[in-house]
C-alpha cells in the first residue's frame, strides 16, 4: 500500500477510501478479495488506526466491503462498481406528459456513458405498482447492482428509503434556485424581465407549490423599489388540460386582471396559449406572456415566445457531478444550471 500523503484536506480517511475505490473500480482489488487486517493497513499507510477504521466503515456503508464476523473483512463478492441507478415515481415511457423526463433520462444515460458508467431505469409500470419497485431496486442493491442512485421519484417515501441505503444518493434537483442568489430563480427572473417590461399586475403560474413562489416574486418587486401587486396561482398537474382550467379561472375570477402571465412549465404553457386564443385576447397586447421551456420543446404562439429556456443538458451535467462528487467523497457544493433568456415579442419588445 502506498503510504498516505499527510494534507490538511481532504481529511486523511477520505484519501483511504479514495484508494481503496481507485483499486476496486480498476479490478487491482476483485470481488471476494480479502483486506487486510486495521493494524496491518494503519502500518502501510502510515496513519492512525482510527482513520482506517473510518475509512473501512465508509467502504462498507458503500457497499463496497463486508466485514464477516471471525473471517475478515473482504470486497463483497457482487459489485457492478459502475452502475447508476436511476429512480422515477411513474411510467416515464407510457405516460404522455413524460416528454422532458425522457429527455432527462436520455440525457443521464449520454453523460454516464461518457464517464465510463453504465444505468439501471426503475420506475412504477402502473400507479399501484411502487412496492414491486421498492421490492426490485431494493434486490439491486443488496446484490451490489448498483453503486450509485439518482433519485427522480422526490416521493417522502423514496426519500426516507434511500436515507437507510448502503448505496450513494442524490435527490435529482431540477430547479436553478439558490436561496441565497435570487438571481438564479426562474420566478425572480421572470418577474424582473416583465417588471423591466412595465408589466405590473403579473399572474403567476407554478406547478412546485412551494414556499419561495412569493418570496422570489417579491424580491423581484423590492429590488425595483416597486409594490408587490403578483398573484401566485399553484397547479397541481403538468398538462395542458391544467393551463386551460388555471387560464380561464384566472380570466373570469380575478379583478383587475393580470396584465402579464409567466407561466413555469412548458407543457402546462400549451393550455395557457388555447385559453387566451380561446378567449379572443391577443398577445401581448391584452395578455403579455413569458415561460420557463425546456430546450428542444418548442411551443405554438401566435407571436414568438419570450422565454426562459433550461437546457437538460445543462440540468444533467450539474447532477452528475454532484453525484460524482458524493461517490469520490468530496464537499458538495451547490451547481446549478442558469436558463437563458431567449427574448421574442409575447412580452411587448419591438
Amino acid at each position: 500500500m502506498d503510504q498516505i500523503q499527510l494534507l490538511k484536506a481532504p481529511p486523511i480517511y477520505r484519501q483511504i477510501v479514495a484508494k481503496f475505490e481507485e483499486q476496486i473500480y480498476s479490478g487491482t482489488l476483485k470481488s471476494g478479495d480479502r483486506i487486510a487486517p486495521t493494524l496491518e493497513l494503519a502500518k502501510d499507510f502510515g496513519v492512525g488506526r482510527n482513520a482506517v477504521q473510518q475509512a473501512l466503515s465508509i467502504l462498507a456503508e458503500r457497499g463496497l466491503i463486508e466485514r464477516r464476523s471471525k473471517r475478515g473483512t473482504f470486497v463483497c463478492e457482487q459489485i457492478n462498481s459502475r452502475t447508476i441507478g436511476v429512480i422515477f415515481g411513474h411510467n416515464i415511457v407510457t405516460e404522455q406528459y413524460s416528454q422532458f423526463n425522457r429527455l432527462l433520462y436520455g440525457e443521464i444515460v449520454r453523460q454516464a456513458q461518457l464517464n465510463g458508467w453504465r444505468t439501471a431505469l426503475y420506475f412504477p409500470v402502473t400507479a399501484d405498482n411502487h412496492a414491486q419497485q421498492l421490492s426490485q431496486l431494493g434486490r439491486d442493491i443488496a446484490a451490489g447492482k448498483l453503486r450509485a442512485i439518482i433519485n427522480l421519484d422526490g416521493s417522502t417515501a423514496m426519500n426516507d428509503y434511500l436515507s437507510k441505503s448502503s448505496c450513494v444518493s442524490i435527490e435529482f434537483d431540477g430547479s436553478t434556485d439558490d436561496e441565497d442568489i435570487p438571481e438564479t430563480s426562474l420566478l425572480y427572473r421572470g418577474a424582473s424581465y416583465l417588471l423591466d417590461m412595465g408589466y405590473r399586475n403579473i399572474g403567476v403560474i407554478n406547478m412546485s407549490a412551494d414556499d419561495k413562489s412569493p418570496g422570489y416574486t417579491k424580491k423581484a418587486y423590492n429590488s425595483k423599489n416597486i409594490d408587490y401587486s403578483a398573484t401566485i396561482y399553484n397547479g397541481k398537474e403538468s398538462t395542458e388540460q391544467q393551463g386551460i382550467e388555471l387560464t380561464e379561472a384566472i380570466l373570469s375570477e380575478q379583478s383587475p386582471r393580470p396584465d402579464a402571465l409567466l407561466v413555469l412549465n412548458d407543457t402546462v404553457c400549451k393550455g395557457v396559449i388555447f385559453a387566451l386564443m380561446n378567449y379572443g385576447l391577443k398577445i401581448p397586447q391584452e395578455m403579455a406572456l413569458l415561460a420557463q421551456t425546456n430546450k428542444g420543446h418548442e411551443l405554438l404562439c401566435p407571436v414568438p415566445l419570450t422565454r426562459l429556456e433550461l437546457d437538460p443538458e445543462a440540468i444533467v451535467k450539474a447532477n452528475m457531478k454532484q453525484l460524482f462528487a458524493k461517490i469520490s467523497g468530496e464537499k458538495l457544493s451547490p451547481c446549478l444550471a442558469s436558463p437563458q433568456l431567449i427574448i421574442g415579442r409575447s412580452c411587448g419588445e419591438k
